[in-house]
């Protein structure tokens, strides 16, 4: 089985409570959910994490392999701090559907960095809101009490999901094949991964799972990245003839 590493070229979490925070350059991202007695606000709040990967170079991978050589691909990240998982903490990935910008910004600049992608902007304040209705065809949004968190298309195929819960690995190991097949086709444009819980904004101390990775940006030897297999080799193994010799 052949291997293929392809790194990110930019990731950034996105707050629900900090609607217009850029956290391009964060050495983190997660998908967490935080109840509202731990706020300054009365609602519970969330966090969802976007993760992009050159098209160039899937192409460049893709486009060598042997015609009819099948290939897998896999979102990989792992876990940095992962806490309060219910019985079945389910993760979503989509395919984003529209453009953002990485931006420079940590979670906690003073001041706050807004030159980039947050819950409320796709590429820094004031320019370019994600929609918050009328979605553009085959995509959506959700949002609880501040518009914005991102679009993503709706289809089966472009949606990947794991269930995590602590007698299981709790990295992330996506199976993302048909996602990168349609950009590969161009059959959407390559706007990378919005990855997120199925349940969110819970009230709950209990269930509020929070769900850390290291981000491109880690000092660790543990980035995300994207897979791509396929097998590299066929051997046919054939029975050589019996031959019988008889004498005198």
């Amino acid at each position: 089985m052949a291997v293929y590493k392809i790194y990110p070229t930019k990731d950034a979490t996105i707050y629900s409570h900090y609607p217009e925070r850029n956290t391009g350059l964060d050495e983190i991202v997660e998908a967490s959910t935080t109840p509202s007695e731990f706020l300054d606000t009365g609602n519970p709040q969330t966090s969802r994490f976007l993760i992009q990967f050159s098209n160039t170079d899937i192409n460049n991978v893709l486009n060598n392999l042997a015609g009819g050589v099948s290939y897998e691909a896999r979102l990989k990240l792992y876990a940095a701090n992962v806490t309060n998982l219910s019985g079945a903490t389910v993760v979503e990935c989509y395919a984003v559907s529209g453009s953002w910008n990485n931006g420079t910004g940590k979670l906690f600049d003073n001041p706050t960095t807004t030159n980039g992608v947050s819950w409320t902007y796709r590429s820094s304040d004031t320019v370019n809101p994600w929609p918050s209705e009328s979605f553009a065809s085959g995509s959506t949004g959700s949002f609880d009490t501040e518009p914005g968190g991102g679009t993503w298309y709706t289809s089966t195929s472009l949606k990947a999901t794991q269930t995590l819960q602590y007698s299981n690995p709790i990295d992330l190991d996506l199976d993302v094949t048909s996602i990168v097949a349609q950009w590969k086709a161009a059959s959407i444009p390559n706007e990378g991964f919005i990855l997120k819980q199925q349940q969110e904004f819970v009230n709950n101390v209990t269930n509020a799972a929070q769900l850390k990775y290291y981000s491109i940006d880690t000092n660790t030897i543990y980035p995300p990245c994207l897979e791509l297999r396929w097998a590299d080799a066929q051997i046919a193994y054939q029975i050589p003839p019996v031959i019988i010799v008889t004498g005198n």
